[in-house]
């Protein structure tokens, strides 16, 4: 699930990674960002949408300023290689957005580590 973005410093209305969550036994997780495989147009159409859903900041987001939050409503589909040691993705590629209506899963972490 996307929790917000990091702005390019790069493009001007543009996002350079979103932020992304899984389920947890605890809620959701901070589980790292992606920053590659946007095509065209989606990092400006993306970073509208994710604006008209600005949020305060929750427990689960990263501290750092420069981050948009955003409420997780959007899910999306990447592509990932691998788990770093801290449960974080490593590293990762946009493949597009999850249509809900579709009824997709959301990713599921285990304490251990291990996806569902």
């Amino acid at each position: 699930m996307v929790i917000g973005y990091e702005p390019s410093s790069k493009v001007c209305g543009a996002i350079a990674s979103l932020l992304l969550a899984a389920q947890s036994e605890d809620g959701l997780v901070y589980v790292g960002s992606v920053g590659s495989g946007f095509k065209g147009e989606q990092v400006h159409e993306l970073k509208l949408q994710l604006d008209a859903m600005k949020t305060e900041r929750p427990p689960y987001a990263p501290r750092e300023k420069k981050f948009v939050i955003t409420r997780a409503e959007l899910v999306v589909e990447i592509e990932y290689r691998d788990w770093t040691g801290d449960r974080k993705l490593r590293p990762a590629s946009f493949k597009g957005l999850c249509d809900v209506a579709d009824h997709v899963d959301v990713f599921h972490l285990h304490s251990a580590g291990a996806a569902r």
